[in-house]
């Protein structure tokens, strides 16, 4: 089974046995599913004109598989989009949010109640994590300089700022959390940096092995794009995927010293909301949704779309873009048969070239190329043949 909550759409349902989709109406929000029984399933939906833009929901087998509403002790709130997560017992405790408070219920959501771990300094929650442990953590971020994402503790009821070392600025950028069910990294928390900044230049994701006390950038050769999602792959936290704002998705098999493109298949430009994993006969398979594109499934390897270190194309460069002259500086020279493509937000390429001729400038290891031509914008691309692509460039032109 698979769910999930879109725009106008309200709260879809893939039913694998009968290969059925079942929609419930309205503006779909965040769901969860019972961790030990499917039957169970928890989610929100809007929009409501009564002060509550979105409410709880349940679908279980105790109301013959309808969604039923579930808000007793959640006080209205106007915020776009409300969350519901689970935690790892049985049966699992739900949490909630409104405004800048976390809710949980006991009893599938009968009944919510305030959960007072102290004060967040946000104007609302955006996003919520929580560890796979017995006292586990829950982390909660929102839009703040300094207080953008806490840890709340249910081994001592603590509450901790774990903002340090992140690009957070109120408006500009923001953490989302990202927490493996796995047990075996209860206490590895990660986190991908939204929003649109030169502050997020090679600042983009961000991990931690103490529960948020320190954290390690694993932006590594990311290209400075919008970033929207991530999933840690539950086996092994050096695979992790990140999915953009219209610049596809990216794939890391060494927890983030390099990344390459993960979005064979996908339509070019696509904006990613949200990324889950299924597993399937023992295989685990990665799961992404899109902004009015699509839902994709992909098996979740240990390796890259392209090989680096086999590879034949051009295996390592720098490059940089000033005045609308792009400059590319090859440490092996272009063989024949290879080419430069920049392609635009839609996937459009708008540069194509396979004759190097006219742009070698000095000698045959530095290319020179005029791109007063494009408008302003950023623009990913790649120097290679049929197959075999280098790492990925990206040039923001303006």
């Amino acid at each position: 089974i698979m769910v999930g909550g879109s725009q106008d759409n309200g709260l879809s349902m893939y039913e694998t046995n009968s290969k059925k989709w079942i929609i419930q109406g309205g503006d779909g929000g965040g769901v969860a599913v019972h961790p030990y029984n499917k039957k169970y399933m928890f989610g929100t939906i809007g929009v409501y004109g009564d002060g509550a833009a979105f409410r709880n929901v349940r679908r279980s087998i105790l109301n013959a598989g309808f969604w039923e509403s579930t808000n007793n002790g959640i006080p209205n709130s106007p915020q776009w989009f409300r969350l519901v997560e689970t935690d790892y017992s049985d049966p699992p405790k739900l949490y909630t949010n409104a405004f800048k408070s976390l809710y949980y219920s006991n009893n599938y959501g009968d009944q919510w109640l305030p959960l007072d771990f102290g004060t967040l300094e946000i104007p609302e929650v955006a996003s919520i994590g929580i560890s796979n442990e017995e006292n586990y953590n829950i982390y909660v971020t929102g839009a703040s300089d300094t207080s953008a994402i806490y840890r709340m503790s249910y081994e001592d009821f603590s509450l901790t700022n774990i903002t340090h070392d992140l690009p957070c600025k109120y408006g500009v950028t923001a953490p989302q959390v990202y927490v493996s069910p796995s047990p075996a990294l209860s206490e590895h928390v990660f986190v991908v940096m939204r929003g649109v900044s030169d502050l997020l230049r090679s600042k983009a994701i961000f991990k931690s092995t103490d529960n948020g006390d320190h954290w390690q950038n694993i932006t590594g050769n990311l290209p400075l794009v919008p970033y929207t999602i991530m999933m840690v792959h539950p086996e092994n936290e050096d695979v992790i995927i990140v999915g953009t704002d219209g610049y596809g998705l990216f794939k890391t098999i060494d927890g983030g010293v390099s990344w390459q493109p993960w979005d064979d298949g996908i339509v070019k430009g696509a904006s990613f909301t949200d990324v889950d994993y299924q597993i399937i006969k023992d295989s685990i398979y990665a799961v992404v949704t899109t902004y009015g594109s699509g839902t994709y499934k992909r098996y979740l390897d240990n390796e890259l779309m392209v090989d680096v270190k086999e590879q034949e194309s051009v295996k390592t460069f720098s490059y940089n873009c000033t005045d609308y002259v792009l400059t590319i500086r090859l440490n092996d020279y272009i063989q024949k048969g290879q080419k430069l493509v920049l392609s635009d937000a839609m996937g459009r390429a708008v540069l194509n070239i396979d004759d190097f001729n006219a742009y070698y400038a000095g000698d045959r290891k530095t290319l020179k190329i005029d791109v007063s031509h494009l408008s302003n914008g950023i623009y990913v691309g790649y120097i290679g043949d049929n197959g075999r692509k280098s790492e990925v460039i990206k040039v923001l032109v303006k």
